[in-house]
């Protein structure tokens, strides 16, 4: 379950809070093998939040997707964690610093992290079940960042490349793409 995220900001703030929200929940939602309670459903805890042991009984769910936001002038700071609800431990979580100039791009930047984090550590989606794929966000983004230095293919770029690339197999030796990209 996605529970709205809270607004800490201003009382105009909310539209982005409630906006955060959905989209996390739209892209959750269309990940294979990873079932999303409604939008509807969880939005009944956006003004009384009882104990999420609580939350995860009446919505029968094993995890939980929680988070903030809030503004300082033309930045915003949103932090999501994912709990497991069995024992109330954090899984995984992350705070996201953006310049507020495009409200719409900074909430996709954001879900796209989030929902490819969740996929990673949940083993779901694209990520269920490969091989060669990691289950660590830290070394997929040092993945990413070789891939895309690599595409840029500059004597600099290369070089970018294989220090993203050394650095994802340090995090993760038996990530398989990373050996690949090294390679």
């Amino acid at each position: 379950a996605v529970l709205p995220f809270e607004n800490l900001g201003a009382t105009e703030d909310e539209y982005f809070a409630d906006g955060i929200t959905e989209e996390i929940t739209s892209r959750l939602a269309s990940i294979r093998d990873l079932g999303v309670i409604s939008r509807t459903s969880a939005m009944q805890y956006k003004e009384n939040r009882p104990p999420l042991e609580q939350i995860a009984a009446e919505l029968d769910v094993a995890h939980i997707l929680e988070g903030s936001v809030r503004r300082a002038g033309d930045r915003i700071r949103v932090t999501a964690q994912l709990i497991r609800a069995s024992d109330d431990a954090h899984l995984w979580s992350e705070t996201f610093d953006r310049p507020l100039e495009d409200v719409l791009a900074v909430q996709e930047e954001i879900t796209e992290s989030v929902v490819v984090a969740l996929a990673i550590t949940l083993d779901v989606g694209e990520f269920a079940g490969d091989p060669l794929a990691t289950s660590s966000v830290e070394a997929y983004e040092e993945g990413l960042k070789s891939q895309q230095a690599h595409a840029e293919f500059t004597g600099d770029s290369l070089l970018r490349a294989i220090h993203h690339a050394k650095r994802a197999v340090e995090i993760d030796p038996e990530y398989g793409y990373a050996w690949y990209g090294l390679a």
